[in-house]
């Protein structure tokens, strides 16, 4: 190559950098506009797919994929999952709708009351509000935001319950040495899938015997109803005592069990005030006797 054909190129080398080389195409990123997805509850979502500025920035927006309709029961832990694309050096805070409360701002608490608290893995998107032992009172809406310009905010809903449990029939039951008994405890109002049904009988719990003696099988009803049933195949007078249904996200409820030898208990089968009434009137004949004999006698 001569010193001519150097110069030639140096110079084209230097023509290039000054101006530059069209791209092949022309591709183009339109970042004009930034669309919302409207909340039912009155928050607002960022698509994402408008997260791309017009420096080449990404915007945040939220990950719509979580469940915003929470049910727990009182007592139970709730746990609200708020999730954020791209948040970049903004901030997440969680607001009670009610009272519009800060109850938590990054990963700090700004409420005296300790049951809520933000969780948020290292370097995760996630944001879960958790609240402690909750009650009734703290149904309601509860904001997501990120301070954006303008405000980015997405709702959840909660719904504490307060579900009981009930043993069908009386409060105290007699049957006969060597009869079956079935104990069936019924929660309604229960949330789906948070927990199970314990049978204590004192404060021992009751567990299937190999033999199949005492059984106890727990089944959902329609998604509306958890029913759990103990079973006895032969009751001995052994197993008399107070039975309790314990669920796990329910009050419980108890009855008493009187296995008796040889009487029958058809006068008993409504409790202790059939009882109570057929010993008042034995009680009752037995003094009109002593009475009408006390007086012939005079």
């Amino acid at each position: 190559m001569n010193e001519a054909s150097v110069n030639m190129l140096a110079v084209l080398t230097a023509a290039i950098t000054l101006f530059g080389c069209p791209a092949q195409g022309g591709a183009h990123i339109d970042s004009s506009s930034h669309g919302d997805n409207s909340d039912p509850w009155g928050g607002s979502a960022t698509n994402s797919s408008t997260v791309v500025g017009g420096s080449g920035s990404l915007f945040p927006y939220f990950d719509l994929n979580v469940p915003r309709n929470v049910t727990t029961a009182v007592g139970q832990s709730a746990f609200l999952h708020c999730r954020v694309e791209h948040l970049g050096d903004k901030a997440v805070s969680w607001i009670r709708k009610r009272d519009l409360h800060i109850l938590t701002a990054g990963v700090l608490t700004y409420t005296s009351d300790q049951r809520f608290q933000v969780i948020r893995p290292d370097r995760s998107g996630n944001w879960t509000l958790l609240i402690r032992f909750p009650q009734q009172r703290d149904s309601g809406i509860y904001e997501c935001q990120v301070n954006t310009e303008p405000k980015m905010s997405l709702a959840f809903w909660l719904n504490v319950i307060e579900s009981k449990a009930h043993i069908q029939g009386a409060q105290e039951v007699y049957v006969r040495r060597g009869s079956s008994v079935t104990l069936q405890c019924v929660i309604s109002q229960a949330p789906h899938a948070l927990g199970t049904v314990f049978w204590y009988r004192g404060v021992a719990p009751i567990v299937s015997s190999a033999d199949r003696q005492l059984t106890i099988d727990t089944s959902w009803v329609d998604g509306q109803q958890l029913i759990s049933r103990l079973h006895i195949r032969a009751a001995l007078p052994a197993h008399t005592g107070n039975y309790s249904c314990v669920p796990t996200t329910a009050q419980p409820a108890s009855v008493n069990l009187h296995v008796i030898n040889g009487e029958h208990p058809a006068a008993m089968q409504h409790g202790n005030h059939a009882w109570c009434r057929a010993v008042s009137l034995g009680c009752l004949a037995v003094s009109l006797g002593l009475g009408f004999l006390s007086g012939s006698w005079r």
